[in-house]
């Protein structure tokens, strides 16, 4: 974890750049011919894709915010679940009005899953990493 401490800034980076991204690629026409996918299977790729998009949004905004004690608020994580929900919804949404796109309830519930997801595993993954005092801080 010192790792992550120590480069807090390129996660930050990391985030806003995976957000604009993510932003491109739902907002843009034609930008979903990028991966090809075989719609008349049972389980798509592009679910899985979905989900992991969002799961790494997540993991890169928990690196960007915690603390040196391996902690991030609680406030500041329901803030960032509203808002990756919001996103997700805003987003597959507006696809309604994207030529060439469409909106898609399970692509909207593998994003949600995602940001959810990857907040909780992360966030229990962290609670059994975080030192218990301040003589076992990691810097």
């Amino acid at each position: 974890m010192t790792f992550v401490l120590k480069h807090k800034r390129y996660f930050a980076l990391g985030f806003w750049l995976w957000l604009l991204i993510i932003l491109l690629i739902t907002l843009l026409p034609q930008s979903h011919r990028i991966i090809n996918i075989d719609t008349n299977s049972k389980f798509r790729l592009d679910y899985t894709i979905h989900f992991l998009v969002y799961f790494s949004l997540s993991v890169l905004f928990i690196f960007w915010r915690i603390d040196e004690w391996l902690k991030i608020s609680n406030k500041e994580l329901l803030w960032y679940i509203f808002s990756g929900i919001a996103i997700c919804a805003i987003t597959e949404l507006l696809q309604f009005y994207i030529p060439e796109r469409t909106f898609n309830k399970t692509d909207l519930l593998f994003n949600i899953l995602g940001v959810i997801v990857g907040i909780v595993l992360i966030k229990l993954i962290l609670n059994k990493k975080a030192p218990r005092n301040q003589d076992a801080l990691i810097y």
